[in-house]
């Protein structure tokens, strides 16, 4: 049982790691002072741009290290 929950455990945290920089910069919309960061709308898309890098990036290391052979991914 107890690499079963080590398994899972592995599972949330990657979760986590991934979800993460997409959950803070949809947070940061939320925030009055945010239409200040970005006045022009084409800077939406350089954010979302810079996120979903962070996103890929993360995805590669953890390939790398070997922590989604579990799942396939």
């Amino acid at each position: 049982m107890n690499a079963k929950t080590n398994a899972v455990m592995q599972l949330f945290s990657i979760l986590a790691f991934l979800t993460f920089p997409l959950m803070l910069y949809t947070a940061l919309f939320t925030v009055d002072a945010v239409a200040s960061a970005f006045p022009q709308p084409e800077e939406f898309w350089i954010g979302f741009g810079v996120v979903l890098l962070i996103t890929i990036v993360t995805i590669y290391i953890f390939k790398r290290k070997g922590l989604l052979q579990d799942w396939g991914i």
